[in-house]
């Protein structure tokens, strides 16, 4: 209890000290932006997750028929939560002008879709054979993986992160 406790307490203050050490770090990287086909992936993905979650939530009967998998009314609602988190970040990061600002999203994104990706393959008996809807869970976690994955890659290909040319000094030092 007590660890939950602290962790609640101090990770957030840990993040506020970040957020305070690299408050202009975003500025800096404003020259990075995150191209249309990643805005265009990022927003449809939030879109239809969004959607499931909303009607794994809402309509659980319906997409217990629709899942790849045997699954209870209260597990469906129970998945809605995840989903939903996932569906609401991607529609988040959409509207993020830089892969600076989407970079640690993406990361956490790609790791959670190539998770899901390696699960699944080792459970693969419980996913009904040749079904569209596991096509669809297999194909969807790949092609996640692997845009997500670009992504990244092509944020860090940029390089270092280089100065705004507003930032830099102009005159010279002054001497003690």
């Amino acid at each position: 209890m007590w660890i939950w406790l602290i962790a609640y307490l101090v990770y957030p203050l840990i993040a506020l000290r970040l957020m305070w050490i690299h408050r202009t770090a975003l500025d800096q990287a404003a020259t990075y932006t995150l191209p249309g086909w990643a805005h265009g992936y990022l927003l449809a993905q939030g879109i239809l997750l969004s959607a499931a979650a909303a009607l794994l939530l809402l309509q659980p009967e319906l997409m217990i028929r629709a899942w790849p998998w045997k699954l209870t009314q209260q597990l469906a609602q129970i998945y809605s939560g995840p989903i939903l988190c996932y569906g609401v970040a991607s529609l988040l990061i959409s509207r993020g002008p830089s892969f600076a600002e989407a970079r640690i999203a993406l990361i956490g994104m790609f790791v959670f879709a190539l998770a899901v990706l390696v699960a699944s393959v080792i459970h693969r008996a419980v996913f009904a054979r040749a079904s569209l809807a596991a096509t669809l869970w297999f194909a969807g976690f790949a092609a996640a993986t692997a845009i997500l994955g670009l992504m990244i890659a092509r944020s860090w290909s940029r390089g270092p992160i280089p100065p705004r040319p507003d930032r830099l000094r102009t005159e010279p030092h002054p001497k003690p």
